[in-house]
């Protein structure tokens, strides 16, 4: 592997180096939509509906945008793959990794049955 590629890995999975490890570290729900968070918006959030900085956390786990044209309120995953899915973000991370990871790639078939 080149300087590249592992300089790249190491910024997009600080947490873990193999399976084990990434399964351990997202350990539960909020884990999981804190590494997006990470990934997303790399401690910057910002709104995904009016591109806004200017953001505050709320109670619920959410955020609300503070711009006085927008006041919407939004998660990590509006606006991405998992804006609408039911399946929990700890699959489809270990989904990722597991396409990522193998350099022939993996069957959907394959997949399907691994997780």
């Amino acid at each position: 592997m080149s300087n590249y590629n592992k300089d790249r890995e190491n910024q997009m999975n600080p947490h873990y180096t193999n399976l084990f490890e990434l399964v351990e570290y997202l350990k539960d729900k909020q884990t999981a939509i804190k590494h997006l968070e990470e990934l997303r918006w790399k401690g910057n959030c910002a709104c995904p509906h009016y591109g806004s900085t200017k953001t505050c956390a709320l109670k619920s786990g959410k955020y609300k945008c503070g711009d006085k044209d927008c006041d919407e309120q939004f998660t990590a995953k509006v606006g991405t793959i998992f804006e609408s899915s039911k399946v929990p973000l700890k699959k489809w991370f270990i989904g990722m990794y597991l396409l990522t990871s193998h350099k022939k790639g993996v069957s959907s078939l394959q997949l399907a049955r691994d997780l």
